[in-house]
């Protein structure tokens, strides 16, 4: 079973990340995908994550997960940020997602993946490492280092939400969305 949850916008994913694209054949069912608009908010893309994760659980018992975390969700990550479309997730929205597959208590492999701001990606990988070896609260301070300035102009562990980044993934979409995966679960 492969479930994504990414970006969705015109050019950004091209040829693939429909959410009709459920696998063909033998693997028909067995494919999620669940695109999201510029904006999301780590509450919502938790509530969205619980949902579909809840159904691929019931519906498919895994014995092991592979959780490919890539950092290009964050705030401000250049790939999508650049066309002026992107997340609004913070290492604590992310984090929270991890955590719930932990708390399952299955064999787990983490990867890390994709993070086109270099200093985002070091905080995302050493903070859901934190978290993997049960260390979730970090110092938010970067420590001194020859890539200091890589940090600027906060110098911390954390990223803040953009306060004015608008959230284009409303209710009803979502639960559209939600309700076409679940179907789909049910129909493999």
């Amino acid at each position: 079973m492969t479930l994504s949850l990414h970006l969705r916008s015109p050019g950004f994913f091209p040829g693939s990340g429909d959410i009709y694209e459920v696998g063909e054949r033998a693997g028909r069912g067995y494919s999620m995908n669940i695109p999201l608009k510029s904006g999301v908010t780590d509450d919502q893309y938790h509530n969205v994550f619980l949902r579909v994760v809840e159904i691929v659980r019931e519906r498919f018992k895994a014995d092991a997960i592979v959780c490919q975390c890539g950092a290009d969700c964050l705030v401000g990550d250049p790939i999508s940020h650049g066309s002026g479309e992107g997340f609004n997730l913070t290492l604590k929205g992310v984090a929270r997602c991890l955590q719930q597959l932990m708390s399952w208590d299955i064999p787990m492999l983490v990867l890390g993946g994709g993070g086109y701001d270099l200093a985002n990606t070091a905080r995302c990988w050493t903070y859901l490492t934190a978290v993997l070896v049960g260390m979730n609260e970090l110092p938010n301070e970067i420590p001194d280092h020859k890539f200091i300035d890589a940090y600027k102009p906060l110098f911390s562990l954390h990223i803040l939400q953009h306060p004015t980044q608008p959230n284009r993934n409303n209710e009803e979409s979502v639960s559209d969305t939600l309700q076409f995966l679940s179907a789909n679960a049910s129909d493999r």
